[in-house]
């Protein structure tokens, strides 16, 4: 059905070609140049599908450079990436969805550095640079806080010393090694003195019984009143 609108121009069908192409009988006498071009072609086709499956992002291609590889050090050439994205009118993309382009590509891909990804959008705007820039501004801010943790140490131990050895008579200077990294971490706990409930289990059981508006059955209650 969705070859059949695509056919009819209701949708767009997908122009880039996966690792399907390696299924196609290319017949005996295949080169082993032929067979690393195919295996290039979808791999640059996997990547782009993945890439157009993010938000705002219509479509995408993408172009891989994988050099052969030489036994000679000075021929020795790494591989590059450049990434077109094709953005929904009015879009943009995060500072975070490009770097994650950047790292999608740079793990399919062996020894290709993040720094020889390009990423642009179809304006011809370079979305690569203004990743780059984001990583420089968060590692800024890292760098003025461990100075200003380092300054504020530094001022403690001043404090501390300078009523005991006077002025002039020591030297102190912190150096801050701060960990930035981010751990995400789930506790689950109980009180002793409380203990929590696991598991309930309810039973309602309901009773209901009638009773007759007539006398008790018998001969007495079968006798007529007396005079």
């Amino acid at each position: 059905a969705r070859i059949q609108l695509a056919q009819a121009g209701v949708v767009q069908s997908d122009a880039n070609i996966g690792f399907e192409i390696l299924d196609k009988d290319q017949g005996l006498g295949t080169s082993q140049f032929m067979e690393a071009t195919r295996y290039r072609r979808g791999l640059e086709g996997e990547l782009a599908r993945t890439i157009s499956a993010l938000n705002n992002v219509k479509g995408a291609r993408v172009h891989l450079a994988i050099p052969k590889s030489s036994v000679f050090v000075r021929d020795d050439r790494k591989p590059s990436a450049s990434v077109l994205v094709e953005l929904y009118a009015g879009r943009s993309l995060e500072p975070s969805q490009v770097l994650a382009i950047i790292n999608l590509v740079a793990t399919s891909v062996p020894e290709l550095s993040k720094s020889q990804i390009t990423v642009v959008d179809q304006k011809g705007t370079l979305l690569s640079d203004q990743a780059e820039n984001s990583e420089l501004t968060m590692a800024g801010k890292q760098f003025d806080y461990s100075r200003r943790m380092e300054g504020m140490l530094t001022q403690r131990v001043q404090n501390i010393l300078q009523p005991i050895l006077g002025n002039d008579r020591y030297k102190a200077e912190v150096s801050a090694v701060v960990d930035f990294s981010a751990v995400e971490s789930t506790a689950e706990s109980f009180n002793p003195d409380q203990p929590a409930l696991r598991s309930e289990q309810s039973v309602n059981e309901q009773r209901s019984s009638s009773s007759s508006s007539g006398g008790v059955p018998g001969a007495l209650s079968n006798q007529p009143p007396g005079p």
